[in-house]
């Protein structure tokens, strides 16, 4: 299994310019449980990020383009689609967007968020400003 420094490497997770939050993913972790950790570290940061602020609600922006086509249905492990699911029913998160050229990825989050009943909450997109436009309209 890899170090923490390690997987911390991999994303990055950010407020932007206009209160969005931001994870860049570098890398995908094919390993269940590097990509197990790597989300348990995501989720250790933006629960510091609501935990600084509880009564703002934010919109998430997930960009998977850096990691290009990653993974197939392998690396939606249990563990990553729980934190998945924990991270997406947080009453601080209003909109969220994930960007990725994984045709894969798009078919699977886009039945999660179907199954969800969240879609008009949650989208997924192939280009970046697309996404961040949705995002920012009220």
């Amino acid at each position: 299994m890899k170090s923490d420094e390690e997987l911390i490497q991999t994303f990055k997770l950010f407020i932007d310019e206009n209160d969005i939050i931001n994870l860049v993913c570098f890398k995908f972790e094919k390993e269940a449980e590097d990509n197990g950790r790597a989300m348990e570290l995501v989720q250790n940061g933006l629960s510091k990020i609501f935990d600084g602020n509880p009564k703002k609600i934010y919109n998430f922006f997930l960009d998977l383009l850096p990691a290009g086509k990653i993974m197939g249905a392998e690396g939606f492990s249990s563990r990553t689609r729980k934190i998945g699911a924990q991270v997406s029913a947080n009453k601080q998160l209003n909109k969220a967007a994930l960007v990725t050229s994984s045709i894969v990825v798009k078919t699977i989050v886009n039945f999660i968020i179907l199954a969800a009943g969240k879609s008009q909450k949650m989208k997924v997109f192939s280009d970046k400003e697309e996404a961040l436009k949705w995002l920012k309209e009220k």
